[in-house]
């Protein structure tokens, strides 16, 4: 029999009802559609691409529900809540330990709670890019405009909690309304148009708590009818969805998988085949599979910590726990190296050669030790964070064994940190190459080419663990049809390598709406491993070279793209004779973090132009155009930007270049080229002045970088071809460090 998880126990409803069919007995549910108006779908790991959603399907963890226009659909969380899902909407439903998340990348959802229901501790948070709120027996209207970064949240009634930008969650009284970070009433108006779902349904005018209770009541009605219609096939028809199909097959059509013997076939389970390490085709996934995290306590809102394992300096008594993060004192635990003072740890059941993501939130005290560390499996990974804000962090890992550790390092120091949604979550690529194997394509054409069909997918291709994918064409290109990848695109890690001798770009999107690391991954991830000291800057910079290309990063030409970061290299030599991003023809990249980040001991050289723009726009939402942390090196032959033909560059809360930790940034060329017809436009916003004017250029110093550190000559190149835009306080570039140097020669 199907179990069903504490969010959707519908077959608690009824205990005459039967189980239901052995086809979708697959996979634990958390919901069942209610009510469905207009047109939605739904994409799940398993399946090549998405489906149509009806009413009555059950909704699984990690399920991502997408609504068209004019649509609506309602969603019965165990005879608790109700969660609407309104038009031009996505949404993915998942379970963590006492609480329900629902995390929303863009559109607008109203959440239903009844209080009666929610036993002591359990919450449904609704998390966007920038914002978390819960209710724990509320009604709550949130809604994301990922065009333009906002949240907006407001709570009807009963008990809402909202924080906005990593900030711990506070209580949102009702008939207030947060707009990110921003508290005021909500309107009369804005009530209404928040809790109005049809004409059909009473205009909401003020908190109620019977309104709500009679929204859940009348939802779970309908759940028991949904659940006598899996069992017999007939019902009668219900409010707002037309009459029944007694036709229609009940239940969600099992997994369909690839039974090529290629290892490597698009949309084929990672392990399925022979020669791959893991589960076998369709099977459900295993504890810390994909949909669910295997973290126990993540968040540690039980107040203590339960599920980890302290252990290291037994003197050391600063860490303590509250309901939302590790700490002492006020904000958090002093974290360093690992074992210095001692850790926390969890050990997780993994499969080996299974890739994962690892997420967590850190806060640290202005002045601490930039040295933070963590580790997967033994193996750390680096993490620059910024002092005094909350900062998420997403790695991809893959494991090694049948159980991984996952530890993070306490020191005792005066300065505090705080630890926050730590998440372990599978990844199932469309490929991946693993330890001992080799992906050789000899044809020039894209290994996977779209066109005219919306795809959906956790992520394309993994190459990790000394496995090595050799193609003669390019790796995708999509036309005309738009992409939906919660993670990255290409993750390549842990020895893995990825080369194509086709000079086209390795990854090319012809038209199409493209959403691209919503879960806080690059588009194209880049990690080395292997490290020497660089005879020229004396710093210690990777030397491996996980990527090998003879045309541009990432091309687009018309499309509208969406993503968190687009490209990230770490501990990694690359070296290109084209353009890491390329855009043109009316493309737009928008991303929500660093659009190119240089993480930790990087080498980079680019022959030309980083990012090169033809009447097409490049936005950040947050952070720099170029970010170079951790002691690593970009050099660049051309211009760093290019813009031709009416072109914008917008940073919107940042600099255009940042530097920090002795990175190193050195242009034989113009800072920005503007060309073509003219009309090209940067524009950049912070507060990071008061600032040094170097080479005509409002220049951030800070943590002992001096004017000495910074040369910079013919910054601007064809200016009457474009102008740059400076927020008041605004500074160009940002320069951290006593040894971070820029050097721009406008040659």
């Amino acid at each position: 029999m199907r179990r069903w998880t504490w969010m959707a126990a519908v077959a608690t409803l009824s205990a005459s009802l039967l189980p239901p069919p052995a086809a979708a007995q697959t996979s634990d549910a958390v919901g069942v559609v209610t009510t469905l108006d207009g047109r939605a779908t739904v994409a799940r790991p398993a399946q090549p691409g998405p489906l149509t959603l009806k009413f009555k399907d059950d909704v699984f963890g990690r399920d991502r529900i997408s609504t068209q226009e004019n649509s609506l659909v309602r969603v019965l969380l165990g005879g608790k809540a109700i969660l609407t899902v309104r038009e031009l909407s996505q949404v993915t439903i998942h379970e963590e330990p006492g609480r329900a998340v629902v995390t929303l990348p863009d559109g607008k959802v109203v959440l239903a709670v009844q209080k009666q229901r929610i036993r002591p501790g359990e919450s449904i948070e609704i998390r966007t890019p920038n914002a978390v709120a819960a209710v724990r027996g509320s009604l709550m209207s949130v809604a994301h405009a990922a065009a333009q970064g906002t949240t907006t949240t407001i709570c009807a009634s009963g008990d809402c909690f909202y924080g906005h930008g990593g900030q711990p969650m506070a209580p949102l009284a009702p008939g207030q309304r947060a707009l990110n970070a921003q508290i005021a009433p909500a309107s009369p108006a804005e009530l209404n148009e928040a809790f109005n779902f049809k004409a059909s349904t009473p205009t909401f005018s003020s908190p109620d708590q019977a309104f709500q209770t009679t929204l859940i009541e009348n939802q779970t009605a309908q759940a028991t009818t949904v659940a006598q219609f899996v069992n017999s096939g007939t019902v009668s028809p219900l409010p707002g969805t037309g009459p029944a199909v007694a036709s229609q097959s009940p239940g969600n059509p099992a997994p369909t998988t690839s039974t090529s013997t290629d290892p490597f076939q698009p949309g084929q389970i990672p392990g399925s085949n022979p020669t791959s390490p893991g589960g076998s085709n369709g099977s459900p996934p295993p504890s810390g599979g994909a949909g669910t995290s295997s973290i126990v306590n993540g968040g540690f809102e039980t107040g203590s910590f339960s599920g980890w394992t302290w252990s290291g300096n037994t003197g050391f008594t600063g860490v303590t726990s509250t309901s939302r993060y590790v700490h002492s004192g006020t904000f958090g635990a002093q974290l360093g190296p690992i074992g210095s003072d001692g850790f926390l740890a969890q050990t997780l059941e993994t499969i080996p050669g299974k890739a994962y993501i690892i997420s967590f939130s850190l806060w640290v005290d202005p002045g601490a030790p930039n040295d933070f560390n963590a580790s997967w499996g033994g193996v750390p990974f680096f993490v620059n964070m910024p002092a005094g804000e909350w900062t998420s962090f997403t790695f991809t890992e893959v494991a090694m064994g049948q159980s991984t550790v996952l530890q993070f390092g306490f020191r005792h120091d005066p300065a505090y940190l705080g630890l926050d949604d730590i998440s372990v979550v599978a990844d199932p690529p469309l490929y991946f190459v693993g330890a001992g194997d080799t992906l050789r394509r000899s044809g020039t054409a894209p290994l996977i080419d779209i066109s005219g069909t919306p795809q959906t997918f956790d992520s394309l291709m993994i190459v990790c663990c000394g496995g090595q994918a050799d193609l003669a064409g390019p790796l995708l290109r999509a036309t005309n049809s738009d992409l939906t990848v919660p993670f990255s695109l290409v993750s390549l890690m842990q020895g893995g390598s990825l080369v194509s001798t086709s000079s086209d770009p390795l990854v090319q999107l012809v038209g199409g709406t493209h959403r691209f690391g919503s879960a806080g991954l690059p588009m194209l991830d880049i990690a080395g491993v292997g490290t020497a000291a660089d005879t020229e800057t004396g710093l210690t910079l990777g030397t491996d070279r996980p990527l090998r290309i003879s045309g541009s990063l990432f091309d687009g030409s018309q499309a509208t793209v969406t993503a968190h970061q687009a490209v990230r290299v770490d501990t990694a030599l690359l070296e290109a004779s084209a353009p890491l991003l390329a855009l043109t023809n009316g493309s737009k990249l928008t991303t929500t973090a660093d659009a190119v980040q240089l993480s930790y001991q990087a080498k980079v050289t680019s022959l030309g132009s980083m990012v090169k723009l033809d009447r097409s726009s490049l936005v950040v939402a947050s952070g720099a155009a170029l970010s170079l942390g951790g002691a690593s090196v970009l050099r660049v032959t051309g211009d760093l930007f290019s813009l031709t033909n009416g072109s914008t560059l917008s940073v919107l809360n940042g600099p255009l270049v940042s530097l920090s930790g002795g990175s190193i940034l050195n242009v034989n060329g113009a800072l920005i080229g503007f060309g073509g017809t003219g009309g090209n436009l940067v524009s950049v916003a912070n507060s990071f002045c008061p600032c040094t004017t170097i080479g005509g250029i409002p220049v951030s110093l800070t943590g002992g970088a001096v004017a000495g550190n910074v040369s910079i000559a013919g910054a601007i190149k064809n200016g009457g071809l474009g102008a740059v835009n400076l927020a008041p306080n605004a500074a160009l570039i940002r320069v951290d460090g006593t040894g971070t140097k820029v050097t721009i020669n406008g040659l």
